[in-house]
């Protein structure tokens, strides 16, 4: 359970969740003494049992309607496909030099003053590897030794064929 004053909604949040039995409970009344006493896996399977017995859309009208804020945990896939995360540019699709397009994030702090991030793909790991170590003085022999060796890397661009 993760609310901004987790002892004060305490017993608000028992009540809704009908377990009025743990109102004032001391194992659990105080989120220090849960991390203390380890009983956060005992409680969130308290929570997990309850929260299941409802759909999603329940509690989060129910927390509303008792000014409780309440959000679902999403994995990466349901974000994906959240229209609110795109139209908010919280996810932008970006177009790659192969063709394919793929959802990145964007930065989640925005100031007015410096207007929407721009989004620039990445050189491959490796892509200045050769060019770095010219500039540290190393003759392009040891560069391919040490690349042989498996001591520098470099990488394999798009287009390249594979060794």
């Amino acid at each position: 359970m993760c609310v901004p004053v987790f002892n004060r909604d305490y017993n608000k949040v028992m009540k809704l969740i009908g377990r009025p039995d743990l109102v004032d409970d001391e194992r659990y009344n105080n989120i220090d003494h849960i991390n203390e006493a380890n009983l956060n896996r005992e409680f969130i399977a308290i929570l997990d049992e309850q929260f299941k017995k409802q759909p999603l859309q329940h509690w989060v009208d129910l927390f509303k309607e008792n000014d409780l804020p309440l959000e679902a945990c999403y994995v990466p896939t349901e974000i994906y496909d959240d229209a609110e995360a795109l139209d908010n540019d919280e996810l932008r699709k970006l177009q790659y030099p192969s063709g394919n397009k793929r959802l990145i994030p964007t930065n989640p702090v925005r100031f007015e003053s410096m207007g929407d991030p721009e989004l620039k793909i990445s050189r491959a790991q490796g892509a200045d590897t050769v060019e770095v170590l010219s500039e540290l003085g190393y003759s392009q022999d040891k560069i391919n030794q040490l690349v042989a060796d498996g001591a520098a890397g470099t990488t394999r661009h798009i287009g390249d064929p594979v060794k």
